[in-house]
């Protein structure tokens, strides 16, 4: 089950793109720049032996990255590179004086479940990096024991340092990493590469076979999972990783123990913005494009009813849950947006009870009559989007679920710190979008 495409699925994207670049890029899997840190260039560089951290980076003192030779990616069509999907495990050695000592993801939002960066001087973590190298080339079956033992990625360690299945693009802000992956077959060590958060060892996994899950979630929040507030307008929460790791682990126990009681469990502790749909986060192919890798990984390896243990997220501590797959609903919406300031005193014309409103009043006015959408969309921003039940913002499902196709939304649906109104309209015919495990020319696809 894919995402839509064609030209709806291009519409779609184009209007509702602003919205979803920070706030859905990690929950709807737009990879798209959301965060990065300061004077990194994103692009990729044309140069093997150039850094890959940029030019405003190493003026920062930061030495060149290690040269790696170019990949197959960078000759391969953008349609094929698109639909690539890698499946990397890796090995983390960090040193003191990394540009990025807060995060440790090979995503573009912020990420901070990472220990400080050690002692160790880069030559120090250059060397040991390479020591681990070597005896993970000479013993690829035992790179998870490697990572165990060794990775300071504490996110991905007890995984053995899978990332799940990775979307080639989603890389493309690392190309020293794509280089390394792609002229990798399946089970094979790269040597060290270097990116802004310390020297890696990757290995190419072979794609699993093919399996469709669904899943639901518990999410703890803490004070390192940063993007959440995005989802929670603003606020934070003062618990820490420690402490929410220990409540999930709790969680965990329970919901193994009484798996049927998972929805309450969602219900009364869950602080994603996804609890308002029992935690359901969507339907998802393991061999398709999709933004949460990891949990698709982790519901693979589970009978329906089984329950993971806790993992890291960018959300918090999650605990998801295999379900049976559903009949999924594709809904759609063509409305508008209108962001708030939640900072905002009362009377100012950016404040949430100002832009509320407002909201109220278009969404009337909409419900009276639709044809007015082409005018206001000239004054607001537009949002038009189409989805699978499951995988949209849990908010605006809820509001298009209410109501037929035709029908205005019965009240502005609020998403972070974004309402959104409009109309429920017939969507398109999904087409899936088929991944490749390989590129074209370098071993099959």
């Amino acid at each position: 089950m894919g995402e839509p495409c064609g030209a709806a699925h291009e519409a779609a994207l184009l209007n509702a793109m602003s919205f979803r670049n920070c706030i859905v890029s990690a929950l709807l899997g737009v990879a798209l720049a959301c965060q990065k840190p300061p004077g990194v260039d994103a692009a990729p560089q044309t140069s093997p032996a150039a850094s890959a951290l940029g030019p405003a980076a190493r003026s920062r003192g930061l030495r060149p990255a290690l040269a790696v030779a170019p990949g197959p990616w960078r000759k391969a069509a953008p349609e094929d590179l698109a639909r690539l999907v890698l499946w990397p495990a890796h090995l983390l050695v960090r040193y003191d004086g990394v540009i990025d000592h807060e995060n440790v993801a090979f995503k573009m939002a912020a990420f901070h479940s990472v220990l400080p960066p050690p002692t160790r001087s880069r030559d120090e973590a250059l060397a040991l990096a390479r020591q681990l190298a070597r005896a993970a080339r000479e013993a690829p079956e035992r790179f998870g024991e490697f990572v165990r033992q060794h990775s300071e990625d504490i996110v991905t360690r007890e995984s053995g340092g899978s990332l799940g299945g990775v979307p080639a693009d989603q890389l493309m802000p690392w190309p020293e990493v794509l280089d390394a992956l792609t002229a990798l077959a399946p089970g094979e060590v790269s040597d060290v590469v270097e990116t802004w958060y310390g020297f890696h060892v990757f290995q190419r996994r072979a794609a699993p076979p093919p399996d469709t899950v669904t899943g639901r979630r518990i999410v703890i929040a803490h004070d390192q999972a940063r993007f959440l507030s995005a989802l929670r307008d603003g606020s934070q929460p003062a618990r820490s990783r420690g402490e929410a790791f220990a409540l999930a682990q709790q969680l965990y126990e329970r919901a193994r123990a009484a798996p049927h009681e998972f929805h309450e469990l969602v219900q009364a502790y869950s602080e994603l913005p996804d609890r308002i749909v029992g935690g359901d986060f969507g339907t998802w192919s393991n061999r398709e494009l999709t933004p949460f890798p990891r949990e698709v990984e982790a519901l693979s390896q589970l009978a329906v009813g089984q329950v993971a243990p806790p993992m890291d997220s960018l959300f918090g501590i999650e605990i998801v849950m295999r379900v049976a797959n559903p009949a999924r609903v594709v809904y759609a919406l063509d409305g508008l947006q209108l962001p708030f300031d939640p900072g905002a005193p009362e009377g100012d014309s950016q404040s949430r009870a100002h832009v509320q409103a407002e909201a109220l009043r278009l969404n009337e006015a909409l419900r009276q009559d639709p044809t007015q959408l082409a005018v206001l969309s000239q004054r607001h921003t537009p949002y038009r989007d189409q989805w699978f039940e499951g995988r949209g913002l849990p908010a605006v499902t809820v509001a298009v679920r209410e109501i037929e196709i035709g029908q205005g939304l019965r009240a502005p649906a609020t998403v972070g710190n974004t309402i959104v109104v409009g109309r429920r309209i017939a969507p398109s015919t999904p087409e899936p979008i088929a991944a490749l495990s390989e590129l074209p020319g370098t071993g099959g696809g």
